[in-house]
């Protein structure tokens, strides 16, 4: 009995030392040995996300049929200028709009009108008579600002030229709101269309007016009179450049 206890647990002892040597080679030995033989990784840094390349100025190809057209520069590009003409309706492309009788031009409504134009630079003028030389025209009020100096410029001609010694009496001129008045006069007649300028000093702010008439000195005739301008001296200078 006692050499079979004794082999009972052997065989026990030995069923459990298996157990414990393939617990011990499965959960100890392996993992290390796989440690040893696994290739080292290589530290991997992190890296940026991806920025997408800037697309290139490239002008998108026409379309078929398209005329292609090169895009102007800046320096190619033409300068608007705003007009700073302050006479309304001053080429009378609007008619008589803007403006007023003045003198006795209410009495005498046939000898003023607008009238188609070829050799100037406006389309249309205003051809004004004066019967025994009575004074008769036009007027406009344009609002001024004192200590401004302003250009008054018109063009007149005589359409029925007799000779260049008669009397024209034609004249355009602003009265400022101090009572001053500056002149443009065509004393003697003309048949080329004739531009005159002269220089305004304002010294008080207001309304001033301008007008457009004949009968100056008397004088029995027609004139016709186009591109009629009143504006500030220092923007009339930079529009003519």
């Amino acid at each position: 009995m006692q050499v079979k206890t004794i082999i009972f647990w052997e065989a026990h002892v030995l069923v459990v030392c298996a157990v414990i040597g393939v617990l011990v080679w499965r959960y100890w030995y392996v993992p290390r040995h796989e440690a040893r033989t696994r290739p080292p990784v290589a530290a991997v840094q992190p890296q940026p996300a991806p920025v997408a390349p800037a697309p290139a100025a490239v002008a998108p190809a026409p379309a078929a049929g398209a005329a292609s057209v090169r895009p102007a520069t800046a320096a190619a590009l033409p300068v608007a200028r705003a007009t700073a003409n302050m006479v309304k309706n001053g080429d009378f492309q609007n008619g008589m709009a803007s403006w007023l009788p003045w003198g006795k031009a209410k009495d005498f409504p046939r000898e003023l009108g607008v009238i188609e134009l070829k050799k100037v630079p406006a389309l249309r003028g205003l051809r004004l008579g004066s019967p025994g030389g009575v004074m008769l025209g036009v007027k406009q009020g344009v609002t001024v600002v004192s200590g401004t100096v302003y250009r008054l410029s018109a063009r007149a001609r005589s359409p029925f030229l007799r000779t260049s010694k008669s009397l024209m009496g034609a004249r355009v001129a602003v009265n400022l709101p101090n009572k001053e008045e500056r002149e443009l006069v065509w004393v003697t007649e003309c048949g080329d269309w004739w531009r005159q300028s002269v220089l305004v000093t304002n010294q008080a702010a207001g309304m001033a007016t301008v007008f457009i008439h004949m009968g100056y000195g008397q004088a029995a005739n027609t004139c016709e009179f186009a591109d009629i301008q009143f504006e500030p001296a220092a923007q009339a200078a930079a529009s003519k450049n």
